[in-house]
């Protein structure tokens, strides 16, 4: 694909530069490989120039500084300019989007491991305190005046009310912030190919469901 840079007044121009010394339509790039451009001039008024050198038409490569009219730029800064360009204008992201299933995967397990740590613990202290209950009853129960008829009820109405209060009870704060530290370690992860949008609060599936992208109408599944 070839690539026109140019004066921002022409809307034709792929890359738009804001400075008069650049002419309406200065150069055109196309691009050979990951490391090498070929550069043609378009008769432009100011001219362009590799290392200081005026070109007509000459390849580029990113050890290289480019001077279009007054503007100069490293070889990084024009690669850059020409890798936003065609990330601006690509539209299909099926294969970028479907290289994130597996982050998307380790998400949800680690997320599923802290939960049934927290689930882990509530069974636990709901045991204990069933046992406490049990001993209190069965063993010291007459002591306290509960008849052994209605010890059995009772044990069930305090195994009950400790499964209602214990969740209450338990601090969920560390669970909570364990589940908030994941989830910034994986927004960066799972986002948009295309535009970087946070996608962790839904699983891949969801997203796949969706198709594209609501922000930046990326396509990431036919």
């Amino acid at each position: 694909m070839t690539v026109k840079v140019g004066n921002a007044s022409n809307h034709a121009n792929h890359i738009k530069i804001h400075d008069d010394s650049v002419s309406r339509e200065h150069l055109q790039i196309e691009k050979l490989d990951n490391e090498t451009l070929l550069i043609t001039d378009l008769n432009s008024t100011n001219g362009t120039f590799i290392d200081d050198i005026q070109i007509r038409e000459s390849r580029f490569q990113r050890h290289q500084t480019i001077r279009i009219g007054h503007q100069k730029f490293t070889g990084d800064q024009l690669f850059d300019k020409l890798r936003m360009h065609f990330l601006d204008s690509k539209v299909i992201w099926v294969d970028e989007f479907s290289r994130l299933k597996n982050k998307f995967s380790d998400y949800e397990k680690e997320k599923a491991k802290i939960i049934q740590s927290y689930q882990t613990k509530l069974v636990v202290i709901r045991a204990v305190v069933l046992i406490m209950i049990w001993i209190v009853l069965f063993f010291i129960g007459g002591e306290i005046g509960i008849q052994a008829e209605f010890r059995h009820v009772v044990s069930i109405i305090g195994g009950v009310l400790a499964m209602l209060i214990i969740p209450k009870l338990l601090p969920n704060e560390r669970r909570t912030e364990e589940l908030s530290q994941l989830r910034k370690k994986y927004s960066k992860m799972l986002a948009c190919p295309r535009c970087s949008r946070d996608l962790s609060a839904q699983p891949y599936t969801y997203w796949i469901e969706q198709r594209s992208c609501q922000q930046c109408h990326a396509v990431w599944a036919n």
